[in-house]
C-alpha cells in the first residue's frame, strides 16, 4: 500500500489504491491517419485531459 493507506489495506478498493499508473488512450480510426487529422485529433485529447491532469494535480497537493 501506499504511504499513509497502511490502515486500509483490506478496503474494497485496495488493489485500485495500489496502483501506480493512469493511462488515458483515443482510438483513432485509419482515416485520421490517411487524411492527416490525427494531429488534430491528438491535440483534442490532450486539451481534454489536461483538465483532468489539473484535477489529479490539484488533488494530490
Amino acid at each position: 500500500m501506499p504511504r499513509g493507506f497502511a490502515d486500509h489495506s483490506e478496503h474494497r478498493h485496495a488493489d485500485i489504491i495500489r496502483l501506480k499508473q493512469l493511462i488515458a488512450k483515443r482510438t483513432l480510426l485509419k482515416t485520421a491517419w490517411l487524411n492527416i487529422t490525427a494531429a488534430d485529433r491528438a491535440v483534442e485529447t490532450i486539451e481534454a485531459l489536461s483538465v483532468f491532469y489539473h484535477f489529479v494535480d490539484g488533488a494530490s497537493s
